[in-house]
């Protein structure tokens, strides 16, 4: 809880104490005139109170209580209780002491009040060190999270830009007149990579486009067959997503499947208001064993997909009769 926060709520906490005594006092006991020297009294016991309440909160319990330091705790707050019960004594009887420090009329309200601003103090002090615990907790599995993303982060773009590179470097040993073109199409993913390592969201409408710029780049490689069925019910200039999401199964179809111009890939992404549905199929060799067709690609985009919407997805990627699948849903609320 924040200071402020934790300021406010001991302030409500005294302030209805205090009203709520005020209130239960019986005042018509005590003769007229007496109501000035009985405020006073009563804003002496208040401010014992407050110093049994927070010498046991702000120093007790924390420096003895939970550091597990049990017999100094129990020897201190027996020292702190001794002091209160004097100084209510003094207070409540004239800064005297009278028949054993109480009267018989006094003995169970001391009894409570010791009992109620102890239990009080130390329970607020425990849950307030468990809540600062809890939030030390979140805080670190937080920074572990995003430490973990910027590593998948920094293992995905070189070995994307190394792909696409080969790529590149394939068409010029065959002195294809497509590598200009080519290399204009790397400048575009350059700039996709760029998006991606700066952890910003894009839309799905650009991520799209990449995906069509990253397709017709192997295809002047490969000449391989694309069948892409893009269906949307929604706008897709307004859905935003982390990059390199569904690339990676693209790639993994282009690197590790059978790509000519015999074997199609076939590409379905389906968006509506509530889900993303993306299936990706393509044909492996006969030779090719399942543990082997999924790059580090997939593994990667796995792990991120675990990280950035954990219980909002499902990923199923396997062999079937010479293909491999990769079926991907996203859901979006």
């Amino acid at each position: 809880m924040p200071k402020n926060q934790r300021f406010v709520a001991h302030l409500i906490f005294w302030a209805i104490h205090i009203a709520f005594t005020l209130y239960a006092w019986d005042l018509s006991y005590y003769e007229k005139g007496f109501l000035g020297w009985f405020i006073a009294i009563y804003f002496m016991g208040v401010a014992s109170n407050l110093l049994f309440f927070y010498n046991n909160y702000f120093v007790l319990a924390p420096r003895f209580l939970l550091q597990k330091k049990y017999t100094l705790y129990v020897l201190f707050s027996l020292l702190n209780i001794g002091l209160f019960i004097c100084s209510k004594a003094m207070i409540w009887n004239g800064f005297k002491f009278i028949d054993g420090y109480f009267l018989e009329r006094q003995r169970a309200g001391i009894a409570y009040n010791t009992l109620f601003y102890f239990l009080i103090s130390t329970a607020f002090s425990i849950y307030e060190n468990w809540q600062k615990s809890e939030q030390k907790k979140i805080a670190l599995k937080q920074e572990l999270k995003e430490t973990e993303l910027l590593y998948l982060k920094s293992q995905m773009s070189p070995h994307f830009l190394f792909n696409t590179l080969n790529n590149i470097y394939s068409l010029s040993l065959s002195n294809n007149p497509q590598t200009s073109l080519s290399i204009s199409q790397l400048k575009d993913l350059m700039i996709y990579v760029e998006e991606f390592e700066s952890g910003k969201k894009i839309t799905l409408a650009n991520e799209i486009h990449y995906l069509k710029s990253f397709i017709a780049l192997n295809q002047l490689r490969h000449h391989t067959p694309i069948d892409f069925q893009l269906s949307s019910s929604v706008n897709t200039q307004s859905i935003y997503l982390e990059p390199m999401l569904f690339l990676p199964f693209l790639e993994n179809a282009f690197k590790h499947g059978l790509v000519n111009e015999t074997n199609k890939i076939f590409i379905s992404l389906s968006i509506n208001s509530s889900s993303i549905l993306f299936y990706v199929k393509n044909t492996i060799g006969i030779q090719k064993r399942k543990d082997t067709v999924g790059g580090i690609g997939i593994k990667n985009v796995r792990r991120r997909l675990e990280l950035l919407h954990k219980g909002k997805y499902s990923l199923h990627t396997y062999v079937s009769d010479h293909h491999f699948v990769s079926d991907l849903t996203l859901l979006l609320s």
